[in-house]
């Protein structure tokens, strides 16, 4: 029993050897293999005009209240007086799956990895008046690693769909406050 134990200890001192070799001497071509969908591009219609008027489109918005960006660890201390700014913040890419060039918005772990994501990164902004992060069909992870026209129509598709988000941020968002853009990774691009 003991050497059957030594050998299956050796086999995967083995196959972590040959696996880290691998990723040393192949790591774009891997990456590739393992997040790049690989079927055609979904062709999508942009939403309704009116689509990010419905609550359900924003992860934080006002009138929206247990949002995840309002987040503090137990045992932080209480916000203070909020800063006078309206905050337009694009979460970064939580789709990592390889079944579709864009994220549904209806694909429970993305939306899962999307509020642990906008935990640590919006939370900063919590603190504003107003902070508004819309969902989107974000480009998969994927699309950031090929040169395929497909990564940049699903990143187009993104795009569209921030930027009707923004227009519904702009035309609700106070005249009188400074708005101030934020995002990470994906949505400091579709920002950019």
């Amino acid at each position: 029993m003991a050497r059957k134990f030594l050998y299956f200890v050796a086999f995967c001192i083995v196959l972590f050897i040959a696996g880290r070799l691998a990723l040393t001497f192949y790591p774009e071509q891997l990456s590739r293999l393992a997040f790049e969908p690989s079927g055609e591009f979904e062709a999508q219609p942009a939403f309704a005009t009116n689509r990010y008027q419905d609550q359900a489109m924003w992860l934080a918005r006002p009138g929206i209240t247990g949002d995840p960006a309002h987040w503090a660890p137990p045992g932080a201390p209480a916000r203070v007086d909020p800063v006078a700014a309206a905050v337009f913040f694009v979460h970064p890419t939580s789709y990592l799956a390889k079944r579709h060039w864009n994220a549904p918005l209806d694909d429970k772990t993305t939306n899962e990895r999307t509020e642990v994501f906008v935990r640590g990164l919006a939370s900063p902004f919590a603190g504003a008046q107003e902070l508004w992060i819309p969902r989107y069909r974000q480009a998969a992870f994927g699309a950031f690693l090929t040169r395929k026209p497909q990564a940049q129509q699903a990143l187009d598709l993104a795009y569209r769909d921030v930027a009707q988000a923004f227009d519904a941020f702009v035309a609700a968002a106070p005249a009188d406050l400074p708005i101030v853009l934020a995002g990470h990774r994906q949505g400091a691009l579709h920002l950019r």
